[in-house]
């Protein structure tokens, strides 16, 4: 090692300063998570088929967050943090339905599981809440 420095070989101050960033953390995504869930709860009118299957009737634009229809999306928006190990950790967005992926990247020259080939353009939702909550996230982390 070189001359001057020193090596500390104490973790109970990394482990104490990982568990309050935790907290930090924690908070942050409980704001993303909420941000992501207000982004998709904008409602449109829907028409129901006979065969029951509800369908959007004014879908959100390109480059939108999706409109909601039945909420399945909205609800399994979830924002957790996972601890890597003593000092690490990382938060985790997701949403759950089979659809998110698609809506959130988008859908090009690719077919659904029935067969149909479909161009559909990206609608995101959750890069952009965590691009707008980003701002905050070194605060959060230092109030803990």
């Amino acid at each position: 090692m070189p001359e001057g420095i020193t090596e500390w070989k104490d973790t109970r101050y990394l482990t104490a300063l990982s568990r309050h960033m935790e907290g930090g953390l924690r908070k942050h995504m409980q704001a993303v998570q909420a941000r992501a869930v207000k982004s998709v709860g904008r409602f449109q009118p829907t028409k129901t088929s006979a065969k029951g299957t509800k369908r959007g009737l004014d879908p959100s634009r390109e480059g939108e967050p999706p409109k909601r229809v039945e909420g399945d999306l909205q609800r399994s928006i979830q924002g957790t943090v996972r601890r890597l190990s003593s000092i690490k950790i990382e938060g985790v967005l997701i949403a759950s339905t089979k659809y998110a992926a698609r809506l959130e990247f988008g859908f090009f020259n690719k077919k659904d599981s029935l067969g149909r080939r479909y161009f559909q353009r990206p609608r995101p939702f959750l890069r952009p809440a965590i691009r707008t909550e980003q701002k905050n996230l070194m605060g959060r982390l230092r109030g803990g």
